[in-house]
């Protein structure tokens, strides 16, 4: 097992990184940033974009590349319209940065309570409805994610646990500023004006006329 530290921040943060070989084929990566744990495991044949965009499978482990100033890298082939190109490394510590900050566009997703400002939908040709963009803003929502991490902050769901290396790095963002609240002028807080929540959550925080609050969600959920 090695543990590395990055030295300057990166995102804001200072995580320790831990990484644990396991059966030869797999590499488990803990992201400790200062009590917020977030794992991923990194296996030989497991497919996926990097850091830097590339579309790569990872071949093997490459516990040559354990150093105390570099952390740890995996050994991929670039994937090609013709198979597996070009052999080369990837940064563990960066990858699952990527996947906890969700930085992948291709990750983002759009929920009917996460709607483009622009979106218009027309009901029986009478009724138009239309809803801010707020919590699509990408800093903004890197920031609450940054801040509460990727699992739901209502029911502790994470995507990852059950659909796998398909659900890493995926969380939608509620956005707790009554809409009536803002103006063309508002600036979001990510902090304070955002917060993760998985699918069902944020669905039924928008079920009814007024949406819940965080507050009210819990205690439903405690209740049953």
């Amino acid at each position: 097992m090695h543990q590395w530290q990055r030295k300057n921040r990166s995102n804001g943060q200072k995580p320790l990184y831990t990484f644990e070989e396991i059966n030869g084929t797999t590499l488990r990566v803990t992201r400790d940033n200062n009590g917020v744990i977030f794992k991923r495991d990194f296996s030989i044949g497991h497919r996926f974009v990097t850091y830097n965009g590339l579309p790569v499978e990872m071949v093997a482990l490459n516990p040559d590349s354990k150093h105390q100033e570099h952390g740890y890298y995996l050994i991929v082939r670039e994937i090609t319209s013709t198979g597996l190109g070009r052999k080369t490394d990837v940064s563990a510590q960066n990858q699952i940065d990527k996947l906890y900050f969700n930085q992948s566009d291709s990750s983002d997703f759009t929920s009917s309570s996460e709607l483009k400002n622009d979106d218009v939908f027309i009901e029986g040709a009478v009724k138009k409805v239309i809803v801010n963009q707020y919590e699509r803003d990408p800093k903004a929502r890197k920031a609450c994610i940054e801040h509460y991490g990727i699992k739901c902050n209502i029911c502790n769901f994470d995507f990852s646990k059950i659909y796998g290396s398909y659900g890493e790095g995926f969380i939608e963002v509620h956005h707790v500023k009554p809409l009536n609240e803002i103006k063309s002028s508002y600036t979001v807080d990510p902090i304070n004006d955002l917060i993760p929540v998985c699918s069902n959550c944020h669905s039924v925080l928008h079920r009814g006329k007024i949406s819940l609050t965080i507050d009210e969600m819990k205690s439903i959920i405690e209740r049953v």
